[in-house]
């Protein structure tokens, strides 16, 4: 009895001094949509501000300014967003603090979804200019209600500005600022002339029959860049070689944004009207070169993939055709880096001589034949493209060169399979001497 009269006299005693709580870890996230000079004064004073505000609270430590510069409020792939919650997820951080719920999200799906994950993981959003916590008792409804006033409100300036947009395009005016080869200020576009002369030089290249690959490779081997530094590839020389602004021209509207929100590109497949408008910018390439281009392209889309490979490509290409199974001869490199060809059918490259015996042509022959046809000192690819339009090639040994003015021109050749190199034979209009080609036939011209 005694016992329990002595422990009920005990006496707490408080300690005179505070206990030091951990100092929480504050960080903030600041976003602008627009790059230019203003937009970046503005996220500058943003974080300036955050930082100001964090270090002068005394129970709380600056662990991390995030911004996103040039990035719109309605888009999930915002990489100072995504290293925000990397961090918050990995356990740095207790408090976010931002200006608004516009800047952090004009998505009310994504911002909740954002907002409550973060709640979560006991991490409590602080939105300055609403002065609301995401952790509070009316936090999730006043965030709900803000948010979709702000997903509105994008989707008002959103529409304004596509109407702005299309009525340009009406118009013929384009809405381009960025591209190789031109500086975009004031509205207007100039030519920057090193970049000018890569552009020639791409279209050249193509024309003299090298495919994407090769051009990459030689532009890359002349240690020439891209605007941002990195090499060219593939698709870099596709895109430029499709680029109609270089003539001087723009198709408007090829391509339009899925939505406001994801704002995914969208390629226009007749969705929308497409314009084209005409002298819309200073041209770097001739319009002369752009119908040639054209011509060419046409004829690599229907050679397939064996466009690309530019042994394969000449003036003769698509123009003989073997009588016997009506396919085309195609071209082969048979002298390695010494680039000897020879035109041999299609399906016997394809399936075999059992499906069809043509013979082979040296391209040398055909070049000689063309002179002695067209009545030319010297052999010309341009006089081929423009005066003969196909030759056909038929037993017994016959080439038949239909000419574009209606005419058709006979000649006959022989071989022997016998003979493994070539000699110079004398007859007719031409002769043919190339002792070094070797072949498994003996081709001979005789007129």
């Amino acid at each position: 009895m005694s016992q329990e009269k002595n422990m009920s006299s005990v006496t707490l005693i408080k300690p005179t001094k505070n206990r030091i709580s951990r100092r929480l870890r504050v960080a903030a996230y600041a976003r602008v949509s627009v790059e230019k000079s203003a937009s970046e004064n503005s996220i500058i004073s943003q974080i300036q501000h955050f930082r100001t505000l964090i270090d002068a609270n005394p129970i709380w430590i600056n662990v991390g300014l995030y911004s996103d510069f040039g990035i719109s409020g309605t888009k999930n792939t915002r990489p100072g967003l995504m290293q925000l919650i990397k961090d918050c997820k990995e356990g740095k951080i207790d408090i976010i603090l931002t200006k608004s719920i516009s800047r952090f999200a004009r998505n009310t799906v994504d911002l909740l979804d954002t907002t409550r994950n973060l709640k979560e993981l006991g991490i409590n959003v602080w939105f300055e200019r609403e002065n609301l916590w995401s952790i509070s008792e009316e936090g999730e409804l006043m965030i709900t209600l803000l948010a979709s006033f702000a997903q509105e409100e994008a989707r008002s300036m959103s529409e304004n500005m596509i109407w702005s947009i299309r009525k340009g395009f009406e118009k013929g005016i384009g809405n381009w600022s960025h591209l190789y080869g031109y500086h975009y200020e004031s509205h207007t576009h100039t030519i920057i002339e090193t970049e000018a002369e890569t552009i020639r030089l791409i279209f050249s290249l193509y024309l003299s029959g090298k495919g994407p690959h090769s051009i990459a490779n030689e532009l890359n081997n002349r240690n020439l860049k891209r605007r941002c530094g990195k090499p060219f590839t593939y698709n870099s020389i596709v895109k430029i070689l499709s680029q109609e602004k270089y003539f001087g021209h723009s198709y408007l509207q090829k391509t339009f944004r899925e939505n406001y929100i994801t704002k995914k590109k969208m390629i226009n497949k007749g969705v929308l009207p497409v314009y084209f408008a005409t002298d819309t910018n200073p041209s770097i390439v001739d319009q002369s070169l752009y119908r040639e281009l054209q011509e060419t392209k046409a004829k690599r889309r229907k050679l397939g993939f064996r466009a690309g490979q530019e042994d394969r490509f000449s003036c003769f290409t698509e123009k003989i055709i073997c009588a016997s199974c009506g396919h085309t001869y195609r071209r082969c490199n048979k002298g390695g880096r010494w680039k000897r060809f020879i035109w041999r059918c299609g399906t016997k490259i394809t399936k075999g001589a059992g499906c069809c015996a043509a013979q082979n042509l040296p391209e040398k022959l055909l070049k000689e034949s063309v002179c002695s046809v067209l009545k030319l000192d010297e052999f010309d690819p341009d006089a081929v493209e423009n005066m003969i339009k196909q030759i056909i090639v038929s037993h017994p040994n016959t080439l038949e060169f239909k000419l574009t003015d209606g005419r058709s021109v006979i000649r006959h050749w022989t071989y022997d399979d016998r003979t493994k190199t070539y000699t110079e034979v004398k007859d007719g209009d031409f002769s043919y001497n190339d002792p070094a080609y070797t072949d498994d036939v003996l081709i001979k011209a005789v007129g």
